[in-house]
């Protein structure tokens, strides 16, 4: 304390004569807004707070100001202590200056202090970053003369009807938006990607500059435009806390509404251009405008119980613009007061009941976005192989969001002063209901469900092989075709085969001019009758040998095995390895894949009926054993996220996996983690089984080679059942 001068009963420190100060009504009682210009932070002071406040000018004594406050406020008691207390949380706010010598070294530990908390904070929430940005000063002064009649009060009802009249257009041709919508992620490849990012800059862009514009029309600044790293997605931020100054609340809370105001007229003329352009850059760059500007502003911006715009609208519309923390500190005192019969000191007596709720709210909907996003990045990471990147990131969010106030809590329960204030009664009733309640959760019997990836395939159906390393040299069929069964699907050519053929007749020939010449000799020739039999012998052999080789030629004329319908094969990937030439990628069935060469046992195609589906499914060994035939199965196509198949499980592999199917790999987009061999074949990283469902019937999309995943209902299990399971195979616990 003797740093700031409140050793003895005068006080060394001043106020500073640069902070600016706001008087505003709220509820009833006036506050005193304090502006600090170099750090740009706001601090709410009460009557009594801001009469100590301007008291500070050096010169002034601890009694002097109790007596004052005892004359002004007589409705408070306030102690000496308490005012050395007020005084020093002034002075670590930088808003009084000390008179004494050494206050430079006070201040730069304070600094040093600040960095470290700051950097805690940043480590602690990895999923927004919010990165340094520029005062935007210079580019308001420029826009405001050409833009600042958008935000007037003859504006905004004309903004209304414009946005009413592009709603209606909206509905009339609402028939032709799932097409385009269909449409435009095609258009939207790596080729447009460019335009895709300038066209959601520039309206994220006008979003904030929407907020400054209308802080800037209301008599407020804005220091401050930037960029900051959310779910590692980059985006804008503006800092229009200036606002907070401004007495009127609908001044401010127009101005924390003025980005979804921009975004609504953005979004209505997006509407009118995207209903009068034909399919083009201009109509899907339209469609994308209409559907950021309008989905964000009703799914994101407009809720009140994320800190967007929303919650700074509700915020001033209420008139408590620390909305958040006087919500968290209701819930405190509620949860302190009715678990353990202690009241918190500065609590009213009468909790707002609307505050608790919201609190409750917010905090509902943080766990959920917060396993929402752990989710999404759990499937992002995990595809790429970065497990321990998430893992990291998992345990530095859920530590801040759970472990540290939990810690928090534990301190405060097994401190002194409040366990001697709690009440026996309180804390046996509300600890029995606390465990009568997790016991009712680890009790409570949830669906299980084993999930993999899935591929569609024919069911029954017959694959046509390669019976030796040949050539394509005509293809009779295309995909989708009915053919009859023996009906003639491809020509292969091998040359070596064909030459192999032409020299085994040759020899044959040979061999029975040579027999013949042979049996003409043998009664005039001991020695040719001596060798007529191992020449017929030769020649047998010989027979065979063209034979067989006749029936391979023969056999590369590829026949239907049955009847049905052409469908193509698995598509085979390139080849991971840069420095190996593949002989062919994709389908066999390919136009470009004339002329090809197929090693023996590759699928040309395949003969079956594809109305009659059924999946297979890689599931990784710790969930096999929870599997059982019969089991329902429900599957959903990465083509067709919004349709779901139902099927059964038919079989389960009794052995291993030794070949992950290459469509099914990570790097084929089908989601089984494997590893490349020496010899060039997929394998499963971890021991995984192939297990086979029956599909039902489905008209419409649903063809064999389609991926997707799929959900296996292995019955019902308690809470605390599958949090046993997961302890144990993640430690190893043996009893």
């Amino acid at each position: 304390m003797s740093s700031c001068g409140l050793s003895s009963d005068r006080i060394a420190v001043r106020r500073r004569a640069d902070l600016l100060i706001s008087i505003q009504q709220q509820h009833g009682q006036t506050v005193y807004v304090l502006k600090d210009p170099l750090s740009l932070r706001y601090y709410w002071f009460s009557d009594y707070e801001h009469a100590i406040f301007q008291m500070l000018d050096g010169r002034v004594t601890v009694s002097r100001i109790v007596d004052r406050l005892v004359e002004d406020f007589p409705q408070f008691l306030i102690s000496h202590d308490d005012v050395r207390a007020f005084i020093a949380s002034l002075y670590r706010q930088s808003l009084v200056i000390g008179g004494q010598s050494g206050q430079g070294l006070r201040l730069k530990q304070r600094r040093d202090q600040l960095r470290r908390q700051s950097l805690k904070a940043l480590l602690r929430n990895v999923l927004a970053i919010r990165c340094p940005g520029f005062d935007p000063t210079r580019l308001l002064n420029c826009l405001y003369p050409w833009t600042g009649w958008f935000f007037s009060r003859r504006t905004i009802p004309g903004v209304a009807v414009f946005a009413m009249i592009a709603l209606c257009v909206l509905a009339a041709n609402a028939v032709r938006l799932p097409g385009d919508l269909v449409a435009m992620h095609q258009y939207f490849g790596a080729g447009n990607w460019l335009l895709l990012a300038l066209t959601l800059a520039g309206t994220k862009i006008t979003h904030e500059l929407g907020h400054a514009m209308a802080c800037r029309r209301c008599g407020g600044e804005c220091h401050e435009i930037g960029v900051m790293l959310l779910v590692l997605t980059p985006c804008l931020y503006c800092d229009v806390s200036d606002s907070w100054l401004l007495p009127n609340r609908w001044h401010r809370a127009a101005i924390a509404a003025a980005g979804m105001y921009v975004e609504v007229a953005l979004a209505s003329i997006a509407v009118l251009v995207w209903a009068n352009t034909e399919p083009g850059n201009l109509h899907f760059l339209a469609l994308q405008v209409m559907l950021i500007s309008g989905v964000s502003t009703l799914l994101f911006n407009i809720n009140p119980l994320a800190r967007y715009d929303g919650y700074y609208i509700l915020a001033d519309i209420v008139d408590i613009p620390n909305l958040r923390e006087e919500a968290r500190n209701a819930r405190t005192a509620f949860l302190w007061r009715f678990l353990a019969g202690v009241q918190l000191p500065g609590a009213p007596r009468r909790l707002s009941w609307k505050l608790i709720a919201f609190d409750f709210g917010v905090t509902l909907y943080r766990w959920v976005l917060l396993c929402s996003i752990l989710w999404f990045l759990y499937q992002i990471l995990s595809a790429q192989g970065l497990q321990v990147v998430w893992q990291y990131m998992a345990f530095t969010v859920i530590s801040a969001a759970a472990v540290e106030p939990a810690w928090r809590l534990a301190k405060a329960l097994l401190g002194k002063e409040k366990r001697e204030q709690m009440k026996r009664r309180n804390v046996i009733t509300a600890a029995s209901v606390l465990a009568f309640g997790a016991l009712l959760i680890l009790l409570l019997p949830l669906p299980c469900y084993v999930q993999s990836p899935l591929e569609l395939r024919a069911a029954d159906a017959a694959a046509v092989y390669a019976p030796h390393s040949a050539q394509l040299r005509e293809l009779r069929v295309q995909p989708g075709q009915q053919v009859a069964k023996g009906e003639l699907l491809a020509k292969l050519q091998s040359v070596d085969l064909e030459l192999a053929v032409a020299r085994l007749e040759s020899d044959v020939r040979s061999q029975e001019l040579l027999l013949r010449s042979l049996n003409y000799e043998r009664y005039e020739n001991p020695q040719a009758a001596a060798a007529a039999p191992q020449a017929e012998e030769l020649l047998r052999a010989t027979k065979n040998q063209y034979e067989q080789r006749r029936r391979d030629l023969d056999r590369f004329q590829l026949t239907a095995p049955h009847a049905g319908v052409v469908l193509a094969p698995g598509r085979r990937q390139t080849a991971a390895d840069q420095t190996t030439l593949a002989s062919w990628s994709g389908s066999p069935l390919d136009p470009r894949n004339r002329h090809m060469v197929l090693a023996q046992g590759d699928v040309l195609c395949e003969i079956g009926d594809p109305h009659q589906l059924e999946a297979v499914l890689i599931v990784d060994q710790v969930d096999v054993e929870q599997l059982r035939l019969g089991q329902p199965v429900r599957a959903v196509l990465d083509a067709q996220p919004s349709c779901w198949l139902r099927g059964e499980v038919v079989e389960i592999a009794r052995q291993k996996l030794d070949a992950t199917p290459q469509s099914l790999t990570i790097q084929a987009g089908g989601g089984v983690a494997s590893r490349v061999d020496d010899q060039g074949i997929e394998r499963p990283i971890s021991a995984c089984y192939m297990v086979r469902v029956q599909m039902e019937k489905q008209a419409g999309l649903p063809l064999p080679g389609m991926r997707g995943s799929a959900r296996i209902c292995t019955g019902w299990r308690t809470i605390g059942s599958r949090a046993w399971e997961t302890l144990a195979r993640t430690f190893h616990f043996r009893l």
